[in-house]
C-alpha cells in the first residue's frame, strides 16, 4: 500500500507519456485511456496477493482458493455485459469487481478466523491515500507545466523526459510527506534509522 498506491496514482496521471515510452505512435489515445483505467487494478492485485498470503499463513488455504474462485466467477459473469457497454474499459471494470469481491470475502474470513482488527489498517490507509492525492496533484501540475515546453507525443525520448522529471518530483514529494507525517517511522520503525543522517540519529 505504501508504495503501490502512489505508483498507481502516478501512472494514472502520467498514462499518456508512460504509454508513449513503450508504444510510441501505436494507438496512443486508446492505449492511454486503457492504461489510465487499468493502473488502479494493480492496487487490488497487490491487496489480493497479501490477502491470500495471510489466509495461507493462518492455515486456511482452502479459503484462499475459494476467494480466488469467487473472484473469477464475478469477473466472467460481468465480462461480456460490461464489454458490450464500455468496450475495453468494461473488461477492466469486470476484473476490478472480481478482485473487490474476493477481497471482501478474504478479509471477512481473516477477521473471523484470526480475530484481526482492521482499525489501524484503515487509519493508515486513509493517511496514505491523502498523501498520495496531494502527490498526484503535484505530479499533475508538473506534467501540465512540462507539456507547455515538451510535447511527449513527438518522440519516445520526449515521453521519457516528461515521465522521468514528473516521477522524480512526485516521488520526492511523497517521500517528504511520508517522513514529515511520521508515517515512515510508524511503518518501518528502527529500520528507518539506517537511512537517516548520523547527526539526526544522535540528536534523537
Amino acid at each position: 500500500m505504501l508504495l503501490v498506491l502512489p505508483a498507481v496514482i502516478g501512472l494514472s496521471v502520467l498514462a499518456g507519456p508512460a504509454y508513449n515510452v513503450f508504444y510510441a505512435g501505436t494507438s496512443e489515445e486508446i492505449g492511454k485511456h486503457i492504461l489510465m483505467w487499468y493502473a488502479p487494478v494493480a492496487l487490488l492485485f497487490s491487496l489480493f496477493t497479501v490477502n491470500a498470503a495471510i489466509l495461507q499463513g493462518i492455515n486456511k488455504q482452502k479459503l484462499a482458493v475459494i476467494s480466488l474462485v469467487i473472484g473469477l466467477i464475478v469477473k466472467l459473469s460481468l465480462n461480456v455485459t460490461l464489454i458490450e457497454l464500455y468496450e475495453g474499459v468494461g473488461s477492466i471494470i469486470a476484473t476490478a469487481a472480481g478482485y473487490i469481491i474476493s477481497l471482501i470475502y478474504g478479509f471477512a474470513m481473516i477477521k473471523r478466523h484470526a480475530g484481526y482488527s482492521f482499525r489501524l489498517l484503515i487509519k493508515r490507509s486513509v493517511l496514505i491515500t491523502i498523501l498520495c492525492i496531494f502527490m498526484g496533484l503535484v505530479v499533475s501540475v508538473v506534467f501540465s507545466l512540462l507539456s507547455i515546453f515538451i510535447n511527449y507525443t513527438d518522440s519516445r525520448l520526449n515521453a521519457v523526459i516528461v515521465v522521468g522529471i514528473a516521477v522524480a518530483i512526485g516521488g520526492a514529494t511523497y517521500a517528504y510527506l511520508t517522513y514529515r507525517s511520521h508515517l515512515l517511522e510508524k511503518l518501518l520503525g528502527n529500520r528507518l534509522n539506517r537511512f537517516l543522517p548520523n547527526k539526526k540519529r544522535s540528536v534523537e
